[in-house]
């Protein structure tokens, strides 16, 4: 019981960090010193979204029950795949994320 408590953490964690990577990469590609033009604006807007999603997910995961934890990897699932169309988070926010919702979908 204690090792599959540990597993959806680590689960957890990666979604969690994959989350604020997207949510940073985000962040960062509004403050820099770039044309500020409709479709930027508009990129940045929906990286925030996933990024929230993912974070928001790493929490259901971590302290979320059996039915919880199945839902918060599904969601970590679509919302890493979703990030690629806005930067990924460097792209391993992107992979950190799927890598824990799997994870979290594996685990029993």
């Amino acid at each position: 019981m204690e090792a599959g408590r540990s597993l959806y953490s680590v689960s957890a964690t990666l979604v969690l960090v994959g989350g604020a990577l997207v949510f940073g990469y985000s962040i960062l590609t509004m403050i820099t010193p770039i044309p500020l033009n409709p479709a930027n604006i508009a990129k940045t807007a929906l990286g925030l979204v996933p990024g929230l999603a993912l974070v928001l997910a790493g929490a259901l995961i971590f302290r979320g029950s059996t039915k919880t934890r199945r839902l918060g990897g599904a969601l970590a699932i679509a919302f890493g795949v979703m990030s690629i169309f806005v930067g990924g988070g460097f792209f391993l926010g992107m992979v950190l994320a799927i890598a824990g919702g799997i994870a979290a979908l594996a685990l029993r």
